[in-house]
């Protein structure tokens, strides 16, 4: 059995807008700043699973749009880095599916590169899940989706009609796979990385993760509050 961990960068999982993207106040290079440092504790956070997991083997890919080159410098001999396949999202998770050629007893699980404040226990239950269940879903507050797995190949096609970047995304998946026999597994939900209030939740939950867990979230909010300490009316530099 293999296990894998497919990471879909640029969005949230169900294709909406990520922590780095408009909804964030303005600052001077800040949504770039955010970007970079979401997707580098991602990265970090992926990395430390299989010690997380107890030494389980974990095969790390990244499914990347855009720039090959910035993908690899941020990561390491770890990853497979690969171009993402497909028009949309639901030819994108079947064709990686595909690609990476997972049989009946494969384990894949989908995240997107916004959910460093994951904890190892939901990758652990994920896992678990797919043991016994031949799906499971990440659920989102608001009806999005953080997580996706699968346990071989789900059908082909079966997630066209989702309707990605609504609120009804959840719904969906949940209904396709159980109108075709799919059985899924439910993970406990778990707030989006979106907006600067998220972010904020984000910074009043630090003290639930190891010290080492998203290092470079927390230098960022350390200069942020600076900055706001010294000039309480002005934009975040």
């Amino acid at each position: 059995m293999k296990r894998t961990l497919v990471v879909i960068p640029g969005h949230d999982l169900d294709g909406s807008r990520g922590l780095s993207d408009t909804e964030m106040a303005p600052g001077a290079g800040l949504c770039e700043r955010l970007r970079e440092v979401v997707f580098r504790d991602t990265v970090a956070f992926a990395e430390s699973l299989p010690q997380a997991l107890g030494g389980v083997e974990l095969e790390l890919v990244m499914a990347y749009a855009g720039d090959r080159a910035w993908y690899e410098q941020r990561t390491s001999a770890q990853w497979l880095v690969v171009p993402r396949m497909g028009t949309d999202l639901a030819q994108c998770l079947d064709n990686m599916l595909i690609m990476l050629d997972a049989h009946q007893d494969d384990q894949t699980i989908f995240i997107g590169a916004n959910t460093p404040h994951l904890q190892p226990t939901a990758l652990h239950e994920a896992y678990i899940s797919l043991g016994q269940r031949q799906a499971v879903v990440g659920p989102c507050e608001g009806g999005g989706l953080y997580l996706l797995g699968a346990r071989g190949r789900w059908p082909c096609g079966i997630l066209a009609n989702v309707r990605w970047t609504t609120a009804h995304a959840q719904q969906d998946v949940l209904k396709v796979f159980r109108r075709s026999r799919v059985s899924v597994g439910l993970l406990d939900e778990v707030y989006r990385l979106r907006t600067e209030p998220d972010l904020s939740r984000l910074a009043a939950d630090l003290g639930v993760y190891p010290d080492r867990a998203l290092g470079n979230i927390r230098f960022l909010l350390s200069k942020i509050q600076l900055n706001r300490s010294q000039d309480p009316e002005g934009e975040m530099a």
